[in-house]
């Protein structure tokens, strides 16, 4: 759901009283929503906490059962094969671990030369190995104290104690009855201290996030391989609760980790075995619930198959192929002829690593051994073929040519998600950008040294230091903490957002915590698939310093208000070029240097601060990937008093680019409108496209857009014959004539796609949009007629009314957006007098709705309608 905030003062954007009252009035009740704790009102995810255990233990189990032991010792028979690298790897440490001394081997290594040498018992039928994993397991935890100083940190003690149950699993038969116990005894130690002071005793972690999570996931595991212990329901039970309340806080309900991909993967290396482990040995299946979370990483996926360097993060890799057996048949948006399997399978697959000690837990993990088991090389790889372009109710948009890698791609990500506590940066409605295989615009990143990085509270965590806008130096914040009771984890607003190949948009909303009278509408647009123009609107009561900051990578270069940053070839992508204009002239501008972290590095970069001083300010960015050696795009500033404008000159079209602050007429040499934004690519041809926002009018000599609401679209004529309309989901019912030269001409018109009617007299079409929203705030008159049971509900809700006339029904859900997300069949609901339906809360495209408020409307065949309004909580 996308948050709704009060933005204060007295700015033309101000969310007006009706929404506040409706924010106030509907999401308040605690017993709905529990709006009052910080921890209970995102939009997470949440699995069943009932403990469900073997009826009787069983060794091996938790990565797999005896039977699956002769593919194990087959698997690096193919030298040519990816598990000929691992097992070659494993091996090393295998080799090394062998000649050691258990009893002198430190708090990290032991537990890892415990798991390596029980797998090269279950590989090789090392005696030696056997013998040294036992020895190991015997000295668990000596000299590891009882606490959560450094380095004895939770996060570490939940890969030793995963680590310690898997070696145990392995060798369990061939341990005497003396050995059995006292190893036995030493994992359940461990477990009840951890299970005992997570979140109380201790509280080893107060708070919801990775050091709270990861124990307990490997609380989890130690309770499935010591299922016969009397404490092992208990820890179960209490592992499920605790890992639960990061995913409700962490997770977004589509999968965005709000600690950043680094610690989406730092997580991983617990809950990916911790998933296998509850179905391998007691059955149950996790990964249903799981899914948003692996999707994420896949839809937000750089041209390299990275997850950009968002919050305290490096460049991270996703291992889905880790978990793709867990999808066999199981359907995913991102390709409705594949299962998710085929496409986790993908994504790893092309994926360019870095490093391949990525997890951030090389010293305590031994991945490979985990990679060699879990991975299935005979799952077939599918790319998605979901549109490129990936719209996340989470609050991320990205903009992508294609899903497949390529070295002319482009790739830019919009990042407008909630505020969490832990690892956070000040980057609200921050970009990353890349394009032509490099990565171009990135955010800071971590540090070399990651939170120990001496230059994080000085640099890394600064506003300067992100693709953001500041008011008097501090960074937008969507969250109203000025409010009784403060309202936090709302993601900014998001509206206009159009996914069409010629042109694609997104736009945002945010405030400020301080100064608290100033809110931020920031817009991005990819043109033709090619570049992208960035706008921004700010709006205030009071003067302000407003500053856009922009960071590239590479040389650096200037002219006026053209820079060029020239990334060179290395690890992190190809050579190429950013070409980045920056609006109005007026702005002041300052070139600095700063840093870049992408992968345990740092660099030294260059980056860009325009200022403007006023009560309101426009900013608009042209960023143009290019290749190295390409032409210079000329650029004009045409702005005036009043608005941000531009002239692109390109080898073939010409571009006008147009930014006002309220819907107002203006009128330039080459065109008039009242948008707010304008977008116009004339050609040799003539005009090809053009793209509007909250417009009433557009005309220029070649082209004329009037209609009789406010709209927000783009047409494209670049077809013959053929005019392609894209518009937002939402949008208000409309007539609008298109008056242009050869309107004859025209044999279809599509809208989004699909092919709509349209009518020609003389000169102009004349077309008709239909409303695709409801009023948010029904009329007083009309009270809610559908009664809604249980409500609140989480998994599906029942919704009951009285009619006094026969015929076909529909039933419609909508989000506070006025978005509809589901039609439910009207064969499935038509009657007489009582009628009754159910809505499984899910959307339209298969997903899982997220906790919030819906209306549903139910209509008959006379169009009367009954509305009824429904909280859903997970």
């Amino acid at each position: 759901m996308n948050g709704i905030r009060s933005i204060r003062g007295q700015s033309s954007f101000a969310m007006p009283l009706w929404r506040q009252l409706l924010f106030i009035g509907l999401l308040v009740p605690a017993q709905a929503l529990a709006q009052h704790n910080r921890y209970d009102t995102y939009t997470g995810f949440a699995t069943d906490t009932t403990p469900v255990l073997p009826a009787a233990e069983k060794h091996p189990s938790l990565y797999f059962s005896a039977d699956f032991i002769p593919e194990l010792r087959l698997r690096k028979a193919d030298q040519g094969s990816s598990y000929y690298i691992l097992w070659q790897r494993f091996r090393a440490d295998a080799l090394r671990y062998v000649t050691k001394d258990m009893s002198l081997m430190d708090e990290n290594d032991r537990p890892r030369a415990a798991k390596t040498l029980a797998f090269w018992w279950i590989v090789e039928e090392d005696s030696t190995a056997l013998q040294k994993a036992i020895e190991a397991l015997l000295v668990a935890y000596d000299g590891v104290p009882q606490t959560g100083e450094k380095p004895y940190d939770e996060i570490y003690r939940a890969t030793w104690l995963q680590n310690y149950a898997a070696a145990y699993d392995w060798i369990y038969d061939q341990l005497t009855s003396d050995q059995n116990t006292e190893i036995r005894r030493r994992i359940a130690e461990e477990t009840q201290y951890l299970r005992d002071n997570i979140m109380v005793g201790d509280r080893l972690a107060p708070r919801p996030h990775n050091h709270r999570s990861k124990p307990a996931w490997a609380i989890g595991t130690a309770a499935l391989v010591l299922a016969d212990h009397d404490q092992a329901a208990d820890w179960l039970s209490h592992a499920l609760e605790a890992a639960n309340t990061v995913t409700r806080y962490q997770f977004s309900s589509d999968g965005i980790y709000r600690e950043g991909g680094h610690y989406w993967m730092y997580n991983a290396v617990n809950f990916i075995p911790f998933l296998w482990h509850y179905l391998n040995v007691s059955g149950v299946d996790l990964f249903s619930d799981y899914q948003p979370a692996f999707e994420w990483p896949i839809r937000v996926r750089t041209g390299r198959g990275q997850i950009p360097n968002i919050e305290d993060s490096y460049l991270k890799p996703a291992p889905t192929h880790m978990v793709a057996a867990a999808y066999r048949g199981v359907p995913t948006a991102l390709n409705a002829d594949a299962d998710f399997a085929a496409i986790c399978q993908w994504n790893y697959e092309n994926t360019r690593l870095i490093d391949h000690n990525y997890t951030g837990a090389t010293v305590d993990v031994t991945w490979e051994i985990d990679e060699y088991i879990l991975f299935d090389s005979s799952i077939e790889s599918v790319a998605p073929t979901a549109s490129p372009n990936q719209f996340l109710e989470g609050g991320q948009v990205v903009f992508r040519r294609s899903w497949e890698p390529s070295s002319d791609d482009r790739y830019l990500l919009f990042h407008g998600v909630a505020d969490a506590d832990n690892h956070n940066h000040p980057d609200q409605l921050s970009f990353f950008l890349g394009g032509n295989d490099a990565i171009l615009a990135p955010d800071a990143g971590y540090g070399p040294d990651g939170f120990s990085d001496d230059r994080r509270g000085s640099w890394y965590l600064k506003a300067h230091a992100h693709n953001i806008l500041t008011a008097d130096g501090f960074p937008p914040v969507a969250d109203d903490l000025y409010s009784n009771p403060s309202v936090l984890n709302v993601t900014p607003f998001a509206r206009h957002e159009i996914d069409s190949e010629f042109f694609a948009f997104a736009e945002k909303e945010s405030g400020y915590v301080r100064p608290n009278d100033v809110s931020l509408r920031r817009s991005i647009a990819f043109i033709d698939q090619d570049f992208f123009v960035v706008s921004d609107l700010l709006y205030g009561s009071e003067e302000h310093t407003y500053r856009s900051y922009l960071h590239g990578r590479g040389s650096f270069d200037r002219a006026g208000h053209y820079l060029s940053w020239s990334p060179f070839g290395n690890r992190y992508g190809a050579a190429a070029r950013l070409d980045a204009f920056i609006l109005p002239e007026s702005a002041s501008l300052t070139v600095s240097t700063g840093y870049i972290s992408l992968f345990k590095d740092e660099r030294h970069e260059r980056y860009v601060e325009a200022a403007q001083v006023g009560q309101e300010a426009a900013f608009m960015q042209l960023l143009l990937p290019a290749r190295s050696g390409s032409p210079v795009p000329d650029l004009d500033d045409i702005s005036g008093e009043s608005y941000v404008a531009a002239r692109l000159v390109k080898s073939d079209s010409l571009d006008y680019f147009f930014l006002q602050a309220r819907s107002e007429l203006r009128e330039l040499g080459e065109f008039a409108t009242d948008a707010t934004f304008a977008w116009l690519r004339n050609t040799d041809t003539g005009w090809q496209n053009l793209a509007l926002r909250e417009s009433n009018l557009f005309k220029s000599a070649e082209i004329e857009v009037s209609s009789d609401s406010k709209v927000t679209l783009a047409l494209d004529a670049s077809t013959s014959g053929v005019l392609d309309i894209a518009t937002p989901a939402v949008h208000p019912a409309a007539q609008i004539e298109v008056v242009t030269t050869g309107a004859e001409l025209v044999q279809e018109v599509r809208i989004n796609g699909q092919p709509s009617p349209f009518t020609f007299q003389t000169d102009r079409l004349l077309i008709g949009l239909e409303k695709t929203s409801i009023d948010l705030i029904p009329d007083s008159s009309t009270p809610e007629q559908l009664q809604a049971y249980p409500n609140p509900f989480s998994h599906s809700v029942t919704l009951e009314a009285s009619v006094n006339r026969t015929g076909p029904l529909t039933a419609e859900v909508y989000n506070l957006l006025g978005q509809r997300i589901r039609k439910l069949e009207a064969e499935h609901i038509v009657g007489t007098k009582t009628i009754r339906f159910t809505w499984d809360g899910y959307t339209e495209s298969g997903s899982s709705a997220p906790s919030a408020i819906y209306f549903v409307r139910l209509t008959d065949a006379r169009g009367a309608t009954l509305l009824g309004r429904v909280v859903r909580v997970r």
